[in-house]
């Protein structure tokens, strides 16, 4: 994916105002990369899907969130969100306590599993934001 400067990918699971989850894709390129990068996108969904991910890029995933992690736990808004979730959703807060033993617990397999689960890449929702007069 070299014609893009990056891409943001995002998940979780609401209970309100309805239970659901989602995934998103986001990546900012050209209008002429859209279809191809949204291709290798959905590729790369078949791909953990059948084979998982290598312990390379589980290992570098893992990494990333153990820092976020330590930044973000600096931050009010990190705990704002949080413990409104705890009220909200009755949880408890061993999501704080326990946050690296979790992420330990991660592996392709299971990532694998939850992929196949959970993620359909023939159902999705594919918004496009044009510039301005290129609609």
């Amino acid at each position: 994916m070299n014609r893009i400067y990056g891409i943001l990918t995002h998940s979780g699971i609401k209970k309100i105002p309805y239970s659901h989850a989602y995934m998103q894709i986001l990546f900012p390129c050209s209008p002429s990369n859209i279809d191809s990068l949204t291709n290798s996108a959905l590729n790369e969904i078949k791909n953990i899907q059948e084979q998982g991910v290598s312990d390379e890029d589980l290992n570098k995933a893992k990494e990333i969130q153990r820092r976020e992690i330590e930044e973000n736990i600096k931050k009010n808004r990190y705990w704002l969100n949080n413990l409104k979730e705890c009220y909200l959703y009755g949880t408890g807060f061993s999501r704080f306590t326990d946050y690296n033993k979790k992420i330990n617990n991660i592996s392709s397999g299971e990532l694998k599993r939850v992929a196949n689960e959970y993620l359909d890449p023939d159902e999705y929702v594919k918004v496009i934001l044009l510039p301005e007069g290129d609609g």
